[in-house]
């Protein structure tokens, strides 16, 4: 798998995406090497860089993932419960039945069944591109020095962990002391392994997987069992894998985190009811509409003093009710069967007021009459 991820310069897509992120790290270097006054380390700072920079381009990407995977954990209960219902029984028409249940759902909440893994499929040609440009740096990168492929205490960024315990056991340590390879062989992978777990626990924060077990949801599961897995993953092919590699996974593992941390902070300030897309027109779900004389509890001048400005630049009241409604318990609606009048359009102002007229018992015929005769004069 790691070979084959390693080659994937050769793959379609991928390959065009390599050779852009191969300009990319070529001017950060080619800028480094003449803004810097020694080679020392460039290849080291630049993979740094051009880590920084690809997470950074590929943020608003993550954000649209990360609001999915919000989604998905509200779904998912919700079709637990339906596949739950329909667990034992396997007629075709009961699997219709469920199959439609389960897309009602999906429907409700505005998200699609694959609405999780679209966000993820699109970042994976760019997530692939990023290792080889790295791990053969020299072909897009030309007249890479020796000295330039030292950093801190690695010798050099093409050996592996490995690789670096065998020559502080042979004595051929290139310059450095015996004591500080074996702690860099070590310390590369320990710590690619300990930021990959933290960010997984950052990610699993925002789409609710780290609440507590639920042997029926094999999702929960499924990511428990990464958040284990994957930071052993880490820590075997990093040390097997040159120290090149190990340092672009560090870096990343923490750049993620920093956005994971600002992403989570972003997400939570949003209501679910926020980020469910609306329906368009034709496909509403409801012919509910919020009217006029709501009755409200002091509380609500509180949440209108904190509420940001929404549609139109200007603070709806609808807002703070929502947020009303998340604080206190919810609201009661009584249902009202009848027409309504649009008070905010002035054309409905002055339709509501002729039909009214119309329908007045003192005034109601002579107003009628009026119409007619002025209707004759248009």
């Amino acid at each position: 798998m790691v070979g084959n991820l390693l080659s994937a310069a050769n793959w379609p897509i991928v390959g065009q995406i390599c050779w852009v992120l191969g300009k990319v790290m070529n001017f950060i270097y080619t800028m480094l090497d003449g803004a810097l006054p020694s080679d020392t380390g460039l290849v080291g700072i630049s993979i740094i860089l051009y880590t920084i920079l690809v997470y950074t381009l590929m943020l608003p990407m993550t954000i649209n993932q990360q609001r999915s995977s919000k989604m998905q954990a509200v779904v998912q209960p919700e079709v637990m419960a339906i596949q739950k219902k329909y667990k034992n029984k396997k007629d075709q028409a009961s699997m219709l039945k469920q199959q439609e249940e389960i897309q009602q759902v999906y429907d409700k909440y505005g998200v699609s069944m694959m609405g999780g893994c679209l966000p993820l499929l699109i970042q994976m040609p760019f997530l692939f591109a990023l290792y080889p440009v790295i791990y053969r740096i020299s072909d897009y990168v030309p007249n890479i020095t020796a000295q330039a492929n030292k950093f801190l205490t690695i010798p050099d960024m093409t050996i592996t962990p490995g690789n670096m315990l065998s020559m502080a056991k042979s004595g051929e340590t290139m310059g450095y002391s015996a004591a500080a390879l074996v702690i860099t062989a070590i310390l590369l992978p320990v710590l690619s392994a300990f930021t990959q777990y933290l960010n997984m626990k950052l990610s699993m924060a925002v789409n609710g997987s780290n609440r507590p077990a639920d042997k029926d949801d094999p999702t929960a599961a499924t990511m428990r069992t990464m958040n284990m897995t994957m930071p052993l993953f880490s820590l075997v092919m990093v040390f097997t894998l040159p120290t090149g590699i190990g340092i672009y996974w560090i870096v990343s593992a923490i750049v993620r985190m920093v956005q994971q941390v600002f992403i989570n902070k972003h997400l939570s300030k949003i209501s679910v009811d926020d980020m469910i897309e609306k329906p368009k027109k034709g496909q509403e779900f409801s012919n509910y509409s919020i009217l006029g004389r709501v009755l409200l509890t002091p509380e609500i001048y509180d949440l209108l003093a904190h509420t940001k400005p929404g549609a139109g630049g200007e603070i709806q009241l609808t807002d703070a009710m929502a947020e009303y409604a998340r604080n206190y318990g919810g609201m009661t609606a009584v249902e009202f069967t009848g027409k309504h009048y649009d008070m905010g359009n002035k054309l409905k102002v002055v339709e509501a007021q002729v039909e009214l007229a119309l329908q007045h018992p003192e005034i109601g015929e002579a107003f009628r009459a009026y119409l007619k005769e002025f209707c004759k004069t248009l």
